[in-house]
């Protein structure tokens, strides 16, 4: 069901470069580069995970890879490229801000602009962007992953007291 890492011991899949399932990787690993540092590495890859859930989850199963590649010119597709990732960078970013404009057309209108905004940074294709933009900032560059947290939450009551009101105005019709 998953791979976990520690800073504190090793595991058998710590050597692989992307312990998970491929189909499911960030970009950047399709196109053969690992980032260096273990917060772009590892966390950054489950910052990645967590927005393409975001994806699969409304736009018919299909994660943020599938989705970032449906806007991609196929001469920019991995299997295809032959350049080096920060070359095919500019590219990704370009298509995956159309696919997140797209996805968010299919987000509930009350958390339309959070959500579509979580997504587009937790699955964004540069690891070293990926992630909280406040966060960030920070000293060590964390991804800010309790942050969204925080915002899901929001969200989450958002659309409880939505559902309330909209099951109040059926009650009185």
């Amino acid at each position: 069901l998953g791979r976990c890492t520690s800073k504190s011991f090793s595991a058998p899949t710590d050597a692989m470069d992307y312990p998970g399932d491929p189909a499911y990787a960030p970009p950047e690993y399709h196109y053969n580069e690992v980032p260096r540092l273990h917060v772009d590495q590892r966390l950054g890859s489950d910052a990645y995970l967590l927005g393409s859930l975001i994806s699969f989850l409304f736009a018919d199963g299909a994660g943020a890879l599938i989705s970032t590649l449906k806007h991609l010119p196929e001469e920019y597709w991995p299997e295809k490229w032959e350049g080096t990732y920060g070359d095919v960078l500019p590219f990704l970013e370009k298509a995956h801000t159309e696919a997140s404009i797209e996805l968010r057309k299919l987000f509930p209108n009350q958390i339309r602009d959070e959500l579509g905004e979580a997504y587009f940074n937790l699955c964004h294709p540069d690891p070293l962007v990926r992630g909280h933009p406040s966060a960030r900032k920070q000293v060590g560059r964390p991804l800010g992953l309790d942050r969204y947290r925080s915002a899901f939450d929001r969200m989450s009551y958002k659309m409880r007291i939505a559902a309330k009101t909209e099951s109040g105005k059926q009650k009185n019709a």
